[in-house]
């Protein structure tokens, strides 16, 4: 995964926007985002790459060109896109150029509204329930309606990201929990910050976590190439 802002990829630290700075990476020797993915794509050759594009969730311009040219780069990559969407056409414009599109609940006013938004694409769309320090930021309505959940949702525990505190076990257990008693098929539920090394994405399995989204493990090396690839098998 990685975030941008302001044209650059930043390192994220617990959600503290303010004080993101552009990445130093040993990966990588500049913060730019086409060589950021280029050097997450030699470390290993992931099929999907989840972009946080801070300044649309925090209403302060887009990285929508940028965004576009990653994808024109690498077609073959699966990008899932939080652009902090609030209007429909914004996603049946990313639709059209095959980037799936992340509705954060932080970005969301009202359940109607997410229902209005999920309404326009029916296929494929992805909701991140989004916590911060002070606890879930959206719409209460939404958390609280899980029969209405898509087909994959991303935990995204920010107060985590960068921390190296581990994901937030407790909370991943029971909305996996919970997405399995609403629907006959369960959403996949992804964790999104604090995964330190291989034994934490282990844990994940153990508890039903479909998949997690990392950046600061595979900067840092704490998750190798050959960690990765062994976890495939």
């Amino acid at each position: 995964m990685i975030d941008l802002l302001d044209g650059n990829v930043v390192y994220a630290l617990r959600g503290q926007r303010s004080h993101y700075r552009p990445i130093q990476s040993p990966l990588c020797a500049t913060s730019r985002p086409a060589d950021i993915v280029e050097a997450l794509l030699q470390l290993y050759p992931f099929n999907r790459l989840y972009i946080a594009d801070l300044n649309a969730i925090q209403n302060q311009g887009d990285n929508a060109l940028i965004v576009g040219e990653i994808k024109k780069s690498h077609p073959q990559l699966e990008i899932w896109l939080d652009g902090g969407f609030r209007q429909e056409y914004q996603l049946k414009t990313w639709q059209q150029m095959g980037i799936t599109c992340v509705l954060g609940s932080e970005s969301l006013k009202s359940l109607d509204h997410f229902l209005v938004m999920k309404a326009n694409l029916p296929e494929g769309i992805i909701l991140s329930l989004d916590f911060d320090s002070n606890g879930y930021v959206g719409p209460e309505a939404l958390l609280a309606a899980p029969n209405l959940w898509p087909d994959r949702v991303i935990l995204m525990t920010l107060e985590q990201v960068g921390s190296n505190l581990g994901p937030d076990l407790e909370k991943l257990k029971r909305t996996v929990q919970t997405a399995r008693t609403v629907k006959k098929t369960a959403p996949e539920v992804y964790a999104a910050g604090g995964i330190r090394n291989m034994a934490d994405v282990a844990g994940l399995g153990a508890i039903g976590v479909a998949g997690a989204l990392i950046a600061t493990a595979l900067h840092n090396g704490s998750i190798t190439s050959k960690d990765i690839a062994a976890a495939q098998r």
